[in-house]
Order: structure tokens, then sequence, then C-alpha cells
């Protein structure tokens, strides 16, 4: 029997984790006026730290690439998430999707 790469304790996991974290801006949002985000901003950022946990424990647990490759893969991951919350965050590279 192949075991599977996202088991049924690591999408929870990711989603918890995801959760928790996102906890620190809400507390910003309680004590301090700089930090304004909406619902749509900690829907997005939920969703970007949920792909990036589940993404990197997945590729940790693929036992058919090499380390390298799987370090290669975690690597990759972080750097696209990176680049994705800085252009949501900043408008790096000036889509439509660009924040201000």
């Amino acid at each position: 029997m192949r075991s599977h790469i996202l088991t049924t304790r690591t999408v929870p996991a990711a989603a918890l984790a995801a959760s928790m974290l996102l906890l620190i801006p809400f507390g910003a949002m309680l004590v301090t006026d700089a930090v304004r985000w909406g619902f749509m901003d900690f829907a997005a950022a939920w969703l970007l730290v949920f792909a990036t946990g589940a993404g990197i424990s997945a590729a940790a647990r693929a036992r058919s690439m090499p380390l390298l490759g799987r370090l290669a893969a975690a690597a990759a991951i972080a750097l696209l998430v990176a680049v994705a919350w800085g252009e949501l965050a900043v408008g790096l590279f000036g889509s439509p999707f660009a924040g201000t």
C-alpha cells in the first residue's frame, strides 16, 4: 500500500498553523491603526500560508526524490510564496492584484 504525501494529519496541521500565524496581524489590528487588513487580506494570507505549509510538507515527504530534490522543491515553493506575497503587499510587478 502506497503512503500518501499529504496525510490526514498534514492538512489540518497546516490549516491550524496558518490560522495561528494570522493571529499576529489580527492582534496588531487591535493595538494600532498602522495595520488595516480586511477579510480578503486575511483570506489571501491564510491561503498563501496554508499552501506553503502543505507544499513544503509534501516536498519533505516525497521519498521518491533525493534529499537535494526535496530541498530544491521546498526552496522553490518558498521563493514563489515570497514573490506572491510581495506582489500582493506592495505591487512588485504592477499586476492588477498589486497592493498599495
